[in-house]
């Protein structure tokens, strides 16, 4: 049987070479082959587009291929969301975003949709969040938990600032994570109230904080 990590070198291999096809199909067959939802995404997808990013960041591929790549992960992500079923948002509302100067949304949007897959209601707010837009958004009755999201490093303030305007709003857990986060020590010292290292994490967080308030 092959296993998440060989998938998931597949799928990284597609999506360097623009493969847009090719990528689904590597998806579809590691589900055939057992992988469950959740493990899409956290076990094959993420660490393809890690392979990804640090090849970017080691000047390997360009903008250009990783732009792509982004791309078909999004087109991938859109065929599978809608085979997914997910139960109804029964156990509160969580919203998250990525803030002021993040324009990163794609790591989110994987969480998001982990998070949804596990029975909550999720409003993604999507990349490049404003301040006040995204204490704007964490008003509703529902609302047990509120996800801020930096993936690049330099945004620190913007954190710091979203998670104090939507303390002022709300008294609900605010994590605090992304690529920028690596540990939960820096997600404490930003304000959050607990970090997770990966989407299945994050929903193992969101349900040790609500048995705790």
């Amino acid at each position: 049987m092959v296993d998440a990590a060989d998938w998931s070198l597949r799928f990284h291999r597609r999506l360097l070479a623009g493969d847009r096809f090719g990528a689904k199909s590597v998806i579809e067959a590691s589900l055939t082959a057992g992988t469950d939802p959740v493990g899409v995404y956290v076990d094959v997808v993420a660490p393809a587009m890690r392979r990804i990013g640090d090849g970017w960041a080691a000047g390997a591929i360009g903008v250009a291929e990783e732009h792509r790549a982004a791309v078909i992960v999004q087109q991938v992500l859109a065929v599978l969301d809608s085979r997914f079923s997910r139960r109804s948002g029964r156990r509160g509302l969580v919203v998250a975003g990525a803030v002021a100067g993040e324009r990163h949304s794609l790591p989110l949007r994987m969480v998001a949709d982990v998070v949804r897959l596990s029975g909550y209601e999720v409003q993604d707010l999507g990349g490049d969040v404003p301040v006040d837009a995204f204490a704007d958004a964490v008003t509703d009755a529902d609302l047990v938990a509120v996800a801020v999201s930096a993936s690049t490093p330099g945004n620190e303030d913007a954190v710091v600032s979203t998670v104090a305007a939507v303390r002022r709003r709300v008294d609900v857990p605010v994590l605090v994570g992304g690529g920028a986060v690596p540990d939960a020590a820096t997600s404490e010292a930003l304000g959050g109230d607990g970090w997770a290292a990966d989407a299945r994490g994050a929903v193992e967080l969101l349900e040790d904080l609500q048995e705790l308030r």
